[in-house]
């Protein structure tokens, strides 16, 4: 049977692979006979992409101190899997997106207290006792030792808690204000610290507060 070649249009069997007047191909290849496109033969394995989601999974299980490695480990995986085009490209974007929007909440402080920050909340944590005394013969000019020891109210870990001292002489006179910080106080738990202040002589009382919270991821 013949029929018409749509290239050259002229007349060709309806067995031939190829029009033998201009060469057109007459059937379709393998390929596209199993219903697959040359995109979908470029694509390749989904390899990065199944270690970015993997990686996003770890994420959510991950201590916010360590949530920095499985997240750029998403983020990296699933920018790689796009530039090799690989399978399931939607499926790329939307880990992508995912693992972006967890390092934004986590940075802004929705997911948890950033690291390195002052927390305006100081009521996480309280003095529970504190003490000061003068010692004249101490160094050239004398120094006042003070303690203080520092509750976590909290149920996050606090990286620290910084403590200001403050003397005063007659009158409630100020007469120097230092301040000290007490460190990696795990939730309910106290710590406590000695520090030193300048003296001069003149001090008859002291008062003592919490300046900041800073909690750790």
């Amino acid at each position: 049977m013949l029929i018409e070649c749509p290239e050259c249009k002229r007349q060709v069997s309806d067995q031939a692979e190829s029009c033998p007047h201009c060469g057109n191909p007459m059937k379709p290849s393998v390929s596209e006979a199993h219903g697959v496109t040359q995109t979908q033969k470029e694509r390749r394995a989904p390899i990065f992409l199944g270690i970015a989601a993997i990686a996003l999974v770890l994420s959510l299980f991950t201590p916010r101190l360590l949530l920095f490695f499985p997240i750029m480990a998403t983020l990296s995986c699933a920018t790689i899997a796009l530039f090799r085009k690989e399978t399931a490209p939607a499926a790329a974007v939307l880990v992508l997106v995912l693992g972006v929007g967890i390092l934004v909440l986590d940075n802004s402080g929705s997911v948890a207290p950033q690291l390195g920050t002052n927390s305006t909340n100081l009521d996480a944590a309280e003095i529970t006792q504190w003490n000061w005394r003068k010692d004249p013969s101490f160094g050239t000019k004398g120094t006042i030792r003070w303690n203080v020891e520092v509750r976590n109210k909290s149920s996050q870990n606090i990286q620290n808690v910084k403590v200001e001292f403050t003397t005063f002489g007659r009158d409630h006179k100020l007469i120097a204000t230092t301040f000290t910080y007490v460190s990696a106080i795990p939730p309910g738990a106290t710590r406590a610290d000695a520090s030193y202040a300048d003296f001069y002589g003149t001090e008859e009382s002291a008062t003592i507060k919490i300046a900041g919270v800073t909690f750790a991821r």
